[in-house]
């Protein structure tokens, strides 16, 4: 996972032994098929056509079957990997359905990869990622996540610098989101981290309006973010703590997902073709508002208790 626009594929005999359809099977099985994804990144201009309809169908709001789901789930990963910027259209649809109908389909990739996925898929269309980011009914991690993409975007000068700060200056005119919304502290971050020191007396307004959650954010974070972006600008290591760059290696991005081979997180030995349910990850905060007691017990905020520390 890193910032460079190298696309990781193997060479290894297990790429070219198999039918692509056979790679394409085992993406919807278990255990988790290293083979099959580094297969259909390697062997893309095959894989290209399904991965891409299992991408369409879901930004459509068509119902996916488990096995189905699993496929796109992993398929939207390849697609990253392999950089095909034709897919950014459908992931924008997909991210402006409802919260919810989001969160069923990605899950916690929500947090781990979207805006890894934006940033590997970007065609170009500013506009389009800019509109979302301003919507208020998508997602609030959508909204945030989106916008640290755009920042990085704009780092690497694929997304007009002109054009992101007239847009930081809009939001915070039009102001399209709730105080404290996660999408906030990633406005406060883009004008630190792209040092538009002219923006800093608007950002100072709305910390001190209370617009932005200090839960994760100290003022100092912020000073200390814009004193780095004057002095070390073109250095990518400011960007860590974001978590943002190209999905490069497919397997390494889902890595995380391993567990999901069985239910108790051992490998069962199936055959990469097999299919057993997934264990899907569950949020147990998903209708729990940041404001809200913590279904902990503790009588704080969610945001203060729980939440806060993942």
């Amino acid at each position: 996972m890193t910032g460079g626009s190298d696309v990781i594929v193997s060479t290894r005999d297990e790429t070219e032994s198999a039918p692509i359809d056979a790679h394409l099977a085992a993406l919807a099985g278990r255990p988790f098929p290293d083979a099959a994804l580094r297969a259909c990144v390697a062997r893309f201009d095959e894989a290209r056509r399904p991965l891409r309809s299992l991408l369409d169908r879901a930004a459509a709001g068509k119902a996916l079957t488990d096995p189905e789901w699993l496929s796109f789930f992993r398929g939207l990963h390849i697609l990253a990997a392999a950089r095909d910027a034709e897919s950014f259209a459908s992931l924008l649809r997909l991210l402006r359905r409802s919260p919810d109908e989001v969160e069923d389909l990605l899950g916690d990739a929500l947090d781990v990869s979207v805006h890894r996925l934006v940033i590997s898929l970007f065609d170009g269309d500013s506009d389009a990622l800019l509109a979302l980011v301003a919507e208020p009914k998508a997602h609030e991690i959508v909204r945030s996540a989106l916008l640290d993409a755009a920042i990085y975007l704009t780092w690497q000068r694929r997304l007009d610098r002109e054009e992101m700060h007239r847009f930081l200056v809009a939001f915070a005119s039009r102001r399209p989101a709730v105080d404290e919304a996660p999408v906030w502290r990633s406005w406060m971050q883009a004008v630190a981290l792209l040092d538009f020191r002219d923006l800093v007396p608007m950002v100072e307004k709305a910390w001190k309006a209370g617009r932005i959650d200090r839960t994760f954010q100290e003022w100092s974070d912020f000073g200390k973010d814009l004193a780095r972006a004057r002095t070390a600008y073109d250095d990518e290591r400011r960007f860590e703590h974001l978590a943002v760059g190209s999905i490069d290696d497919v397997v390494a991005e889902l890595e995380w997902t391993r567990h999901w081979e069985t239910d108790d997180g051992s490998n069962a030995g199936e055959e990469e073709a097999g299919w057993e349910q997934p264990t899907p990850a569950v949020n147990p905060f998903r209708n729990v508002g940041r404001n809200d007691p913590c279904p902990c017990g503790s009588g704080k905020k969610a945001k203060k208790c729980c939440l806060a520390t993942g």
